[in-house]
């Protein structure tokens, strides 16, 4: 199992920065080009488009899979030739590949707007009616949160503000190099880890092949970035975590009910910051989809620490609520309310750094200079 989920790595990764090289250098002739502005934290212009590699880095190697797990059915004698573990599994791959399907169809639309709207630009509320309607359609075929089965009324519109709202969370992150490929890095391994416990290996590969699709992209867009994802890289990368969270299993009968509650561990930092950033810019009386410099990473700079610094205390700050979820898992259904309590404290010591961070920035001292 370990060998295949190595190579559910490796190949998307590879994948990946291949693409991320091949789309470097073609991106100034496509219009992908990210031009240095006031709002904006680099001083030259830096090539879009490395979504484009996340999402052939996932997608090739799904594709493979799936072909692979085809050949195998049809043709036993070329399964003969693979690895028992290959054969094995061949089997409940081919039950799942018509969601697989749906699943990359999905993303690869999410992808397709996402990158019309770094050419071009698209309008917000386009944007949002399209990812509503993606959502809409993967919910008619069957992918809808299930821990409450009979209430469809409450749970179809909790699964689009669940997926909606993670793929604008992680085009919100995408704000400072290696931010939101980072987080969504730490999140799926995370999710990978609790999928193993759980024992669902279809998603296990999902969050390993995602994983070694964003490490192969983070090569170049560690600080200075040499590429940025763009909307197609946020948009697919929000979209797949939402949808695959939603089908996951976080709850079996080994495990108590409060697992549930693992994926928000998990993902409290992407949430944290679309919440407030929402929240700082509608009482200023804007759109909270109006560009700016209030994200949490923003704040952050404004009490004093570097670009790269609040890079660094984010992420730390996504393995510490990710561990929290994961160790729902390992202790006593009494005392998991402790893990709870403990991860709501440092949420709220985040907000009250955070605020001052705000209001430095909102209020600057006479001799600061403020950020446009």
């Amino acid at each position: 199992m370990l060998a295949l989920v190595i190579v559910a790595f490796l190949v998307p990764m590879v994948t990946s920065a291949g693409c991320s090289l091949w789309v470097m250098g073609r991106a100034s002739s496509w219009g992908l080009i990210d031009q240095p502005s006031l709002r904006k934290d680099h001083g030259r212009a830096v090539p879009l488009g490395g979504g484009i590699g996340i999402y052939l880095g996932v997608g090739l190697m799904l594709v493979l899979v799936l072909v692979i797990a085809h050949l195998v059915r049809a043709f036993p004698t070329i399964g003969e030739a693979l690895p028992e573990l290959v054969r094995v599994h061949a089997a409940g791959v081919v039950n799942v590949s018509s969601l697989l399907a749906l699943l990359l169809a999905a993303g690869l639309i999410q992808t397709g707007i996402g990158l019309w709207d770094d050419v071009y630009g698209i309008d917000y509320r386009v944007r949002l009616g399209v990812e509503v309607l993606l959502v809409l359609g993967l919910v008619s075929q069957g992918v809808e949160l299930a821990f409450l089965p009979g209430w469809r009324m409450l749970t179809i519109p909790l699964t689009v503000l669940w997926v909606v709202g993670l793929t604008n969370a992680f085009n919100f992150l995408d704000n400072m190099d290696g931010l939101s490929a980072g987080v969504g890095l730490i999140v799926s391994i995370m999710l990978a880890i609790i999928a193993w416990l759980v024992g669902d290996l279809f998603l296990l590969g999902c969050y390993a092949i995602l994983a070694g699709s964003l490490i192969g992209f983070l090569w170049f867009n560690w600080s200075p970035a040499r590429i940025f994802m763009g909307d197609a890289g946020s948009n697919f990368l929000g979209f797949w975590i939402g949808t695959l969270t939603v089908i996951s299993t976080f709850k079996t009968e080994q495990y108590s009910a409060v697992t549930l509650l693992a994926p928000l561990c998990i993902l409290a930092v992407p949430i944290y910051d679309v919440a407030t950033v929402s929240v700082i810019r509608l009482a200023q009386g804007r759109s909270p989809f109006h560009p700016d410099r209030q994200h949490f990473s923003h704040r952050l700079v404004g009490l004093g620490f570097s670009r790269q610094a609040a890079v660094s205390i984010i992420h730390l700050v996504t393995l510490v609520t990710g561990l929290s979820g994961l160790v729902l898992y390992f202790v006593d259904p009494r005392a998991v309310w402790l893990i709870i309590a403990q991860w709501v404290s440092l949420l709220v010591l985040l907000a009250i750094l955070d605020v001052g961070g705000w209001r430095r920035n909102a209020h600057p001292m006479p001799h600061q200079e403020r950020s446009p």
